[in-house]
């Protein structure tokens, strides 16, 4: 049956998945389905269900270990602050004892004035093999009620994964407004306050992978994740989040409709001319155009020297001209403003 229901969810039916596995819960004494049942109903938003359910795997489950109850308490306290109960979700969150919920208990006790919770109905799409930016953007297309077929856009725009410009590329050329920024608290705040989702792409040594921030919880100071491998709601630390990534932005993709450009208005995006200029350059590399790429490139450099995007910039030209030197140059540029970084300190190697 737990098989059964994640296929529901995959395929985008949620709600015979949760009949599925009430009816299962019903008949078999099974602490992992009922677990199960708890998260789908919390990600349903029936949190008295699913606070239901975490009692009821409780008392289906007598020899709990030390790590099954620190869960049971991150779950409790998960629903129990959307049940509006803070000071038990704070209890609970301090017996879970893992960094996110003593994160999250601390600021609970700090009682923070901002309560403010944004989250906007983007539904999942499960992505298929290193189809991750199809997926994401399937998400938000079918949100703005424009649906697209992910694997009919990934056979446009991927090989091997996604160049970063062929999705704005081929957003652009399908009537879609885009927008590449630098990802922050405030920025991300201002474009979910006025109803957009957006594409946040994160990078390491050896992978990349894009996902669609749906929300935030201002009083937990967490920005909510719709995973294009995962059919549950993700939650993350927004501050350790965007620092961890800041060596490569993070990047953020807006994609919307021309009918709702005024969304847009009065909203300043970090670092969008730069990525703008980045784009410029990739698309002029990929059509072979050298002399296009290099005069985008000097313009950046004259506009924004020493910022990261321009050494980005810089590297990609040297790597098209196959100049290592060059291209060490900037990775060492990169290396001076975020010392340590195991992904360029790879890059330099």
């Amino acid at each position: 049956m737990l098989a059964v229901a994640h296929l529901l969810l995959v395929l985008g039916r949620g709600e015979e998945a949760r009949v599925a596995l009430s009816e299962a819960a019903a008949a078999v004494e099974s602490s992992i389905l009922v677990a199960f049942l708890a998260a789908l109903l919390a990600d349903q938003r029936r949190f008295t269900e699913s606070l239901d359910c975490l009692d009821r795997f409780e008392a289906l489950s007598p020899l709990l270990d030390r790590e099954g109850r620190r869960w049971l308490a991150a779950r409790r306290s998960d629903v129990l602050y959307q049940l509006g109960d803070l000071e038990g979700a704070r209890r609970q969150a301090m017996l879970a004892r893992d960094p996110f919920r003593a994160a999250v208990a601390q600021r609970l006790a700090d009682r923070t004035e901002d309560t403010r919770r944004v989250l906007l109905d983007v539904r999942f799409v499960r992505q298929h093999h290193k189809t991750c930016t199809p997926a994401s953007l399937a998400s938000l297309a079918s949100f703005w009620s424009r649906p697209v077929d992910q694997l009919a856009l990934a056979e446009a725009i991927c090989y091997d994964g996604t160049p970063r410009h062929r999705a704005r590329a081929w957003a652009e050329a399908n009537g879609w407004i885009v927008r590449e920024f630098r990802v922050t608290w405030e920025g991300a705040r201002a474009l979910l306050d006025r109803g957009v989702p957006f594409v946040i792409a994160i990078a390491g040594s050896m992978f990349g992978h894009d996902q669609a921030v749906v929300g935030y919880d201002a009083r937990r100071g967490t920005f909510l994740l719709r995973e294009p491998s995962e059919p549950f709601l993700m939650e993350v630390l927004a501050g350790p989040f965007l620092e961890g990534q800041r060596w490569s932005g993070p990047r953020g993709f807006v994609l919307l409709p021309r009918a709702e450009h005024e969304r847009l208005a009065d909203i300043e995006l970090p670092d969008a001319r730069g990525h703008d200029g980045l784009h410029k350059i990739q698309v002029a590399l990929n059509a072979h155009r050298l002399d296009a790429a290099e005069t985008v490139l000097r313009e950046m450099e004259g506009a924004f020297p020493d910022h990261p995007l321009t050494l980005w910039a810089a590297a990609l030209v040297a790597g098209y001209k196959s100049d290592e030197a060059a291209q060490i140059q900037s990775i060492e540029g990169l290396l001076r403003q975020f010392p340590d970084n195991a992904t360029l300190l790879f890059r330099r190697l």
